[in-house]
Order: structure tokens, then sequence, then C-alpha cells
């Protein structure tokens, strides 16, 4: 385990990505716990204990996963099963649809730890610490990218970036 106090976010993204390193990057700020999941440099999956950021959450808000599942699926993971074994094991599901919910909840993952001003990270290294059925193998540069691009829209659409032009001024009739 490597704590990697003080360290820049994307400075330690880019020491990953150069070295080719694998393993567990865990994120910590107060309740809020990520990890994202590493594999020789490039992005296995992410995971969050935020509901919102769930994997099954987001394929509900995705409409890949009907929400009807949704129990059938906590009761199966609540039986051993990893949240990807559970989704997977649902008839009709299939690994397309898994990779665009994991993709998704990577970015989104990605995104909220761009806004973090500080957290403890820390790095457990190696390989298959954590049993996943599907590998992104995302490139850290790419991923980011995207949740910068996600991190900006969203905080668009929460607030104006820019002034609002004032409505243009109406014209009186004529007498």
């Amino acid at each position: 385990t490597y704590m990697l106090k003080n360290r820049k976010l994307l400075d330690t993204f880019q020491e990953i990505h150069k070295n080719e390193l694998s393993g567990v990057l865990r994120f910590e700020k107060g309740q809020e716990k990520r990890q994202l999941v590493l594999n020789k440099g490039l992005l296995v999956f992410a995971e969050s204990n935020l509901p919102e950021e769930h994997l099954v959450r987001i394929l509900v808000k995705l409409d890949l996963l009907p929400r009807a599942k949704v129990n059938e699926i906590a009761s199966l993971m609540k039986a051993g099963k990893t949240s990807e074994e559970a989704i997977l094991v649902l008839s009709g599901f299939g690994l397309q649809d898994l990779e665009k919910g994991r993709r998704e909840q990577a970015i989104v993952i990605l995104a909220s730890l761009l806004a973090w001003d500080t957290c403890e990270m820390r790095f457990f290294p190696g390989e298959d610490l954590i049993r996943y059925q599907l590998n992104l193998g995302l490139p850290l540069p790419e991923a980011l990218v995207l949740a910068a691009r996600r991190a900006a829209w969203t905080s668009r659409s929460t607030k104006p970036s820019y002034p609002r032009r004032p409505p243009p001024a109406r014209r009186r009739p004529r007498p």
C-alpha cells in the first residue's frame, strides 16, 4: 500500500499510465469512497460507495436495465455475486450493455474526482485484486478527457459560466 498524500491527482494518473501500473487506486474524502481498478496503466473499471454512482443505478438511468430488476440484482449481490455477475445473470443482458454502463460509471466517477480539492489516495499494487467480468481497457488520458468534458458540462448545466444576455427589447406599436 502506498499513501499518496500531497500528490496531485493528474500527476498520479500520469505516473500510473506512463509506468503501466496495475492495482487499485482508492480515494477517500469523509464518508465518500471511490476506486479505480487498473491493469497495466489502463482503466479496467471504477466504483463508488455513493448510490448515484452505483452501476445498477447508472444502467437504469441509461435505460439499459428495467427498474423492476433492481431488487432481483440486490438479492443476488447479497448472496455473494458482484454487481456485474448479478447483472449478467439476468436474461437478455449482454456484455455490450454492461460495457456501456461501466464506461458511463467510470466517466461519472472520474468527473466527480476532478471536482475534489483534496482527498486521501492509496494505491494497492497488484493484478486481479478484485473480481470483474469486463475490462474497459480504457487509457487513462482518454478517460480523463471524457471526465473533464463531463465535469465542465455538468458545471455549466447547474450554473451558467457566462452572463446571460438580456431579452431583446420589445417594440411598441406605433400610434
